[in-house]
């Protein structure tokens, strides 16, 4: 039941953010020109209220200490549909 836009890389994402605001965006933390960490930097200087789910195939505690990932949320490849549902549900859902 949700409207999705994808994008090519961070870059992507952060032009598609300035004319359109989404109530999420998922990230990985790996992407092309630009990666995950940055490209949250950016939208948080967009809209200090943005709400970011990162996914990586890395363990949490390695992104947390090398990257410094603070979004709504983490998604650990693989991950199943019902899990990805759930934590976007509440991720909407938190004010």
């Amino acid at each position: 039941g949700y409207e999705v836009e994808t994008a090519a890389d961070g870059i992507e994402a952060l032009e598609k953010y300035k004319t359109k605001r989404f109530d999420l965006v998922l990230l990985d933390t790996i992407m092309p020109r630009m990666n995950g960490a940055e490209t949250f930097e950016c939208l948080k200087s967009i809209d200090s209220a943005v709400k970011v789910i990162f996914c990586s195939g890395y363990s949490e505690s390695v992104l947390s200490s090398e990257q410094g990932h603070h979004g709504v949320g983490y998604l650990q490849k693989p991950y199943s549909i019902g899990v990805l549902s759930e934590m976007m549900r509440k991720a909407i859902e938190t004010r």
